[in-house]
Protein backbone atom coordinates (compact mmCIF):
# COMPACT_ATOMS: atom_id res chain seq x y z
CA UNK A 1 0.00 0.00 0.00
CA UNK A 2 2.77 2.47 0.85
CA UNK A 3 4.12 2.29 -2.70
CA UNK A 4 0.74 3.56 -3.93
CA UNK A 5 0.77 6.54 -1.56
CA UNK A 6 4.41 7.37 -2.19
CA UNK A 7 4.94 7.14 -5.92
CA UNK A 8 8.56 8.30 -5.88
CA UNK A 9 10.76 5.19 -5.66
CA UNK A 10 13.59 7.33 -4.32
CA UNK A 11 11.42 8.73 -1.54
CA UNK A 12 10.18 5.24 -0.67
CA UNK A 13 13.77 3.97 -0.48
CA UNK A 14 14.72 6.92 1.77
CA UNK A 15 11.83 6.17 4.12
CA UNK A 16 12.85 2.52 4.30
CA UNK A 17 16.48 3.45 4.86
CA UNK A 18 15.87 5.94 7.67
CA UNK A 19 12.64 4.79 9.32
CA UNK A 20 13.08 1.02 9.64
CA UNK A 21 16.07 1.65 11.88
CA UNK A 22 16.15 5.21 13.20
CA UNK A 23 19.88 4.86 13.96
CA UNK A 24 20.63 4.89 10.22
CA UNK A 25 22.71 7.76 8.91
CA UNK A 26 23.85 8.36 5.33
CA UNK A 27 25.14 11.01 2.97
CA UNK A 28 24.08 11.94 -0.56
CA UNK A 29 26.62 10.06 -2.68
CA UNK A 30 26.30 6.94 -0.52
CA UNK A 31 22.53 6.97 -0.97
CA UNK A 32 22.74 7.58 -4.72
CA UNK A 33 25.10 4.61 -5.08
CA UNK A 34 22.97 2.30 -2.89
CA UNK A 35 19.74 3.31 -4.64
CA UNK A 36 21.10 3.28 -8.19
CA UNK A 37 19.75 6.82 -8.62
CA UNK A 38 21.33 10.07 -9.72
CA UNK A 39 22.63 12.35 -6.97
CA UNK A 40 20.16 14.99 -8.18
CA UNK A 41 17.15 12.68 -7.75
CA UNK A 42 18.26 11.75 -4.24
CA UNK A 43 19.10 15.39 -3.35
CA UNK A 44 15.60 16.55 -4.35
CA UNK A 45 13.95 13.98 -2.10
CA UNK A 46 16.38 14.59 0.78
CA UNK A 47 15.60 18.30 0.56
CA UNK A 48 11.84 17.61 0.51
CA UNK A 49 11.99 15.33 3.56
CA UNK A 50 14.35 17.69 5.41
CA UNK A 51 12.14 20.73 4.69
CA UNK A 52 9.16 18.73 5.98
CA UNK A 53 11.13 18.11 9.18
CA UNK A 54 11.12 14.33 8.74
CA UNK A 55 14.90 14.16 8.30
CA UNK A 56 17.67 15.94 10.13
CA UNK A 57 20.88 17.00 8.45
CA UNK A 58 24.23 17.69 10.07
CA UNK A 59 27.45 18.75 8.44
CA UNK A 60 30.52 16.63 9.05
CA UNK A 61 33.35 18.47 7.34
CA UNK A 62 32.11 19.07 3.80
CA UNK A 63 29.59 16.22 3.95
CA UNK A 64 25.91 16.51 4.83
CA UNK A 65 24.80 13.49 6.84
CA UNK A 66 21.08 12.69 7.08
CA UNK A 67 19.03 10.71 9.58
CA UNK A 68 15.42 10.41 10.71
CA UNK A 69 14.11 13.17 12.94
CA UNK A 70 12.86 11.04 15.82
CA UNK A 71 11.40 14.09 17.59
CA UNK A 72 9.05 14.96 14.70
CA UNK A 73 5.39 14.70 15.70
CA UNK A 74 4.72 12.16 12.91
CA UNK A 75 7.86 10.08 13.38
CA UNK A 76 6.23 7.15 15.18
CA UNK A 77 3.25 7.06 12.82
CA UNK A 78 5.46 7.12 9.74
CA UNK A 79 7.83 4.53 11.19
CA UNK A 80 4.87 2.27 11.93
CA UNK A 81 3.61 2.61 8.33
CA UNK A 82 7.05 1.89 6.87
CA UNK A 83 7.59 -1.10 9.14
CA UNK A 84 4.16 -2.47 8.35
CA UNK A 85 4.81 -2.11 4.61
CA UNK A 86 7.78 -4.50 4.83
CA UNK A 87 6.31 -6.73 7.58
CA UNK A 88 9.06 -5.68 10.01
CA UNK A 89 7.11 -7.30 12.85
CA UNK A 90 7.77 -10.64 11.15
CA UNK A 91 11.33 -9.87 10.01
CA UNK A 92 12.68 -8.40 13.24
CA UNK A 93 12.25 -11.56 15.38
CA UNK A 94 14.64 -13.34 13.01
CA UNK A 95 17.15 -10.51 13.49
CA UNK A 96 16.84 -10.52 17.26
CA UNK A 97 17.94 -14.18 17.45
CA UNK A 98 21.49 -12.85 17.19
CA UNK A 99 23.05 -14.47 14.13
CA UNK A 100 22.08 -11.77 11.61
CA UNK A 101 24.75 -9.09 11.10
CA UNK A 102 22.85 -6.81 8.74
CA UNK A 103 19.76 -6.56 6.57
CA UNK A 104 19.68 -5.16 3.05
CA UNK A 105 16.73 -4.42 0.81
CA UNK A 106 17.12 -4.69 -2.92
CA UNK A 107 15.11 -4.31 -6.11
CA UNK A 108 16.18 -7.00 -8.51
CA UNK A 109 13.35 -6.93 -11.03
CA UNK A 110 11.32 -9.73 -9.47
CA UNK A 111 7.57 -9.53 -9.31
CA UNK A 112 7.74 -8.60 -5.64
CA UNK A 113 8.52 -5.05 -4.51
CA UNK A 114 11.77 -5.82 -2.70
CA UNK A 115 14.12 -8.60 -1.78
CA UNK A 116 15.36 -8.81 1.78
CA UNK A 117 18.87 -10.16 2.37
CA UNK A 118 19.81 -11.35 5.84
CA UNK A 119 23.60 -11.20 6.07
CA UNK A 120 25.22 -13.73 8.37
CA UNK A 121 28.50 -15.61 8.68
CA UNK A 122 26.51 -18.53 10.13
CA UNK A 123 23.76 -19.36 7.57
CA UNK A 124 23.42 -22.80 9.16
CA UNK A 125 22.08 -21.06 12.30
CA UNK A 126 19.36 -19.05 10.52
CA UNK A 127 16.09 -20.29 9.08
CA UNK A 128 13.59 -18.16 7.23
CA UNK A 129 10.37 -18.91 8.99
CA UNK A 130 8.18 -16.36 7.26
CA UNK A 131 6.38 -16.18 3.94
CA UNK A 132 5.75 -12.64 2.80
CA UNK A 133 3.62 -11.80 -0.19
CA UNK A 134 5.50 -8.58 -1.04
CA UNK A 135 9.09 -9.45 -0.15
CA UNK A 136 11.42 -12.33 -1.00
CA UNK A 137 13.78 -13.10 1.89
CA UNK A 138 17.18 -14.77 1.48
CA UNK A 139 20.00 -15.68 3.84
CA UNK A 140 23.49 -15.07 2.47
CA UNK A 141 27.08 -14.70 3.63
CA UNK A 142 28.58 -11.17 3.53
CA UNK A 143 30.96 -11.99 0.69
CA UNK A 144 28.06 -13.02 -1.61
CA UNK A 145 26.05 -9.77 -1.35
CA UNK A 146 27.84 -7.89 -4.12
CA UNK A 147 27.79 -10.86 -6.48
CA UNK A 148 24.08 -11.54 -5.97
CA UNK A 149 22.98 -7.91 -6.25
CA UNK A 150 25.32 -6.68 -9.03
CA UNK A 151 22.45 -6.57 -11.55
CA UNK A 152 19.92 -5.09 -9.15
CA UNK A 153 18.59 -1.57 -9.46
CA UNK A 154 19.28 -0.85 -5.81
CA UNK A 155 20.71 -2.52 -2.74
CA UNK A 156 20.69 -0.60 0.51
CA UNK A 157 21.38 -1.29 4.16
CA UNK A 158 18.33 -0.96 6.42
CA UNK A 159 19.64 -2.51 9.65
CA UNK A 160 22.97 -3.52 11.14
CA UNK A 161 23.94 -5.03 14.45
CA UNK A 162 25.20 -2.49 17.00
CA UNK A 163 28.76 -2.96 18.12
Amino acid sequence: MLQHLITSKTRLRLLLKFFLDSRSEAYLRQLAKEFGDSTNAVRVELNNLTEAGLLQMKEVGNTKVYKANTSHASFQDLQHMVRRFVHWDRIYPMISEGHIESVYFSECGNTKEFECFFITRRPDKVTISIDLDTIDCRIIKPERLEEITKNCRSCFLVWSKSD
